[in-house]
């Protein structure tokens, strides 16, 4: 009996083994079931990250590109505004050159042609006191000769006086010698008179000599003062005209001194854009240089 019941507890206990075995076999294969699941979702998860990854690696890549690319066309973009900038400065600058050298041309121009409105005002003052001077002596002269007419008449008058005296003498009475002595005289009168009377006429003629020269030098005089005067006005309106250019000049500098002051202003604000655009795509370039 106990052998019997030692082989009953053997064998239930090696049914109890078994049936544990076999319980911790099937809870192997379901261990190792899951684990293949765990194994299959874990491979299946990675490889799903590895393509999100990618994905995301290629999206931020092509996101650089582009942006890369961007700041390429903003860097290209503010070196075409510099360069044009550029351009306008130095002809903004060519300009301002120019307008300062007609400004300054301007100028001696102006002083020279103020030089020569004072030469010609002084001209014009020297020839109106000559022309003055030149009438008060035709006036003198033509006084002068206005007295030698009247003298002239005068001597003629008293010519034909004693020339009608001597011949009252001659016809009314005969010749005596008391009345000789007066003949004589009256006849040294007469030829003293008519002596007188051709100097007069001589003197007269050299004067209206004089006279048609001096007209002729005032017609001249006043010729030349007429001449001066066009030319002063000539002069003047010219001396007005290039103090119009000058102040045009000036104000064209000023202008172009401005537009040179800007220009300078937006060329440094675009140098600061470039160097900014360089700084932001040296940034950029290197995350994706590192990826």
């Amino acid at each position: 009996n106990l052998l019997r019941q030692r082989d009953v507890e053997n064998k239930r206990q090696t049914e109890l083994a078994q049936s544990t075995l076999h319980k911790q076999e099937a809870r192997l294969k379901d261990l190792e079931h899951a684990l293949e699941l765990k194994l299959i979702e874990a491979e299946r998860s990675a490889q799903q990250q590895a393509k999100d990854s990618e994905s995301t690696l290629s999206r931020l890549k092509a996101d650089l590109f582009r942006e890369h690319e961007e700041s390429q066309r903003a860097v290209a973009t503010a070196q075409r505004e510099l360069e044009t900038q550029t351009q306008q400065l130095q002809i903004a600058r060519e300009a301002f050159n120019d307008a300062l050298a007609e400004s300054r041309l301007a100028r001696e121009e102006n002083v020279v042609l103020r030089g020569d409105l004072e030469r010609l005002r002084r001209q014009y003052e020297g020839s109106r006191q000559d022309l003055s001077a030149e009438r008060d002596q035709l006036q003198r002269r033509h006084d002068e000769c206005e007295n030698l007419i009247t003298q002239i008449d005068a001597l003629k008058k008293q010519n034909l006086e004693l020339e009608s005296l001597v011949s009252s003498l001659k016809t009314s009475t005969p010749i005596s010698r008391p009345i000789e002595p007066l003949l004589t005289q009256l006849e040294e009168m007469r030829s003293s008179h008519s002596a007188e009377r051709q100097l007069r006429e001589k003197e007269i003629r050299k004067l209206n000599a004089e006279l048609k020269a001096a007209k002729r030098y005032a017609d001249q005089l006043q010729q030349q003062l007429t001449d001066l005067e066009a030319e002063h006005s000539r002069c003047l309106a010219r001396v007005r005209e290039q103090a119009d250019e000058l102040n045009s000049a000036q104000k064209e500098a000023a202008e172009r001194a401005l537009e040179l002051k800007m220009a300078r202003h937006e060329v440094a604000d675009l140098r600061r854009l470039l160097e900014h655009s360089q700084a932001l795509l040296s940034k950029e370039s290197s995350p994706a240089e590192s990826h």
